[in-house]
C-alpha cells in the first residue's frame, strides 16, 4: 500500500512540475514578434522621413539604415520563432 501511495505521489509531482515548467506561452511569442515589427517599422519610418525631408540623407545612408533595420527584424523574429518552437506551450 505504501508503494502505491509513493508511486501516485511521485507521478503527481512529476506532472505538476511538468505543468509549471518553463514554457513560452503564445502571448509571449506574439509580444516578441510585435516588438520586432514595431522596431523595424520605427527604423524604416525614421529613415524615410529623413530621406524624404532631406535631412542630409543620401540614398546610400537610407539603404544602410533600412538594411540594418531589416537585418535586426529578421534576426529577432527568427530567434523568437526558434525559441517558441523549442519551449512553446503545446498543451
Amino acid at each position: 500500500m505504501r508503494l502505491a501511495i509513493f508511486v501516485s505521489l511521485a507521478l503527481a509531482t512529476a506532472f505538476a512540475s511538468f505543468g509549471v515548467s518553463a514554457c513560452e506561452p503564445w502571448a509571449e511569442y506574439n509580444e516578441k514578434i510585435a516588438k520586432a515589427q514595431g522596431d523595424y517599422q520605427a527604423a524604416v519610418n525614421t529613415a524615410y522621413k529623413s530621406y524624404y525631408y532631406g535631412v542630409r540623407y543620401n540614398k546610400a545612408d537610407w539603404e544602410n539604415a533600412v538594411g540594418t533595420a531589416l537585418t535586426n527584424y529578421m534576426t529577432e523574429s527568427r530567434a523568437a520563432y526558434s525559441n517558441h518552437m523549442v519551449v512553446g506551450c503545446w498543451w
